[in-house]
């Protein structure tokens, strides 16, 4: 039984596009996380670690530490009281932002199967990190949520403005479903970086330039 030419030339454009996207999903991811391992935060934490290591090998407390850090103390996010309501405004942004994306699967596969797998895979990880959130916070989950946020916003804002490029996909009107994710995850943005400290530390560097 023959097979429809333009059949097999739409799946293996689908398929080029998929490999493409994935393939940009890692060079951005990667180099994300480059910058984030080189990032002046990042050398502080390493100095603050290596000054840690230092001090419990003077006063005998050594072994103490190495067991915390494998009981992964030292990677859990504390978050203070004060910190609580915008992690819980970050989760409810991110189920929020999931179940649009979810519910915009079925409509999207039937525009194409590479646009309904990139929402079936986001609307899943969003769960997932919602969950990994309640259980175990860490600065790591974190910035993986805001990335992850900021990535679909502003993925968002160009499909609304010029389209995608090499053709993937043309401007699209705005609508209340896609706008309503996208507000869902700025607050996502904006209650992480309320857990991490950011707007705190923000806030007082722009008090003392103004004082």
């Amino acid at each position: 039984m023959g097979t429809d030419p333009a059949s097999l030339a739409a799946a293996a454009s689908s398929v080029t596009a998929v490999v493409h996207v994935a393939h940009a999903g890692l060079v951005i991811g990667g180099a994300a996380t480059v910058l984030a391992m080189l990032s002046p935060l990042a050398m502080r934490r390493r100095r603050a670690a290596l000054a840690e290591l230092r001090f419990a090998a003077a006063t005998g407390n050594l072994v103490r530490l190495a067991e915390l850090r494998a009981a992964g103390h030292d990677h859990r996010h504390h978050v203070t009281d004060r910190a609580r309501p915008a992690l819980v405004v970050a989760i409810m942004g991110s189920l929020a932002a999931a179940g649009v994306h979810a519910a915009v699967c079925p409509a999207h596969f039937h525009e194409a199967f590479r646009f309904g797998i990139f929402f079936l895979a986001l609307s899943t990880w969003q769960v997932v990190w919602s969950v990994l959130a309640v259980r175990r916070p860490s600065s790591g989950l974190f910035a993986a949520g805001i990335l992850t946020s900021l990535t679909t916003v502003t993925l968002w804002v160009v499909t609304r403005t010029v389209g995608l490029p090499f053709g993937l996909a043309e401007v699209e009107p705005v609508g209340a479903p896609d706008l309503l994710a996208s507000i869902a995850e700025v607050a996502t943005v904006v209650g992480l970086l309320r857990c991490t400290g950011v707007v705190e530390r923000l806030t007082i560097g722009l008090s003392g330039r103004s004082a």
